[in-house]
């Protein structure tokens, strides 16, 4: 994540008095995502390194409920994914952001908070 977005971001969350919040600026082939629930993707982010991380993504939303926020091509690339489904059907523009969640649904909602 380029620091100039972490910085807004920072700033939005301190505004909104969110917590539990980790922003982690690495390349996102070499980290573990397993404790996220949230993740964003934009723009920069294609092709072999976008799939890699979508076929991690999809293992995870296997265990527990994920959201996908993505901006630029990429939403383009999430909305192909059958495995998941936008938050609303007029958000698959890249040029508007987008939120997705995973659908199969394959994790017990009943012990999941």
């Amino acid at each position: 994540m380029e620091k100039t977005y972490v910085s807004i971001s920072k700033t939005i969350q301190k505004n909104l008095d969110l917590t539990d919040i980790t922003y982690i600026n690495d390349d996102v082939l070499d980290i573990p995502l397993q404790d996220g629930d949230v993740f964003f993707m934009f723009t920069p982010f294609t092709g072999i390194a976008m799939g890699r991380v979508i076929e991690k993504l999809e293992k995870i939303g296997n265990d527990k409920r994920i959201h996908i926020c993505s901006f630029g091509n990429s939403t383009i690339e999430l909305a192909k994914q059958s495995w998941l489904k936008p938050i609303e059907n007029n958000m698959i523009d890249p040029y508007k952001a987008a939120v997705f969640k995973n659908s199969g649904e394959t994790y017990d909602t009943q012990s999941k908070t």
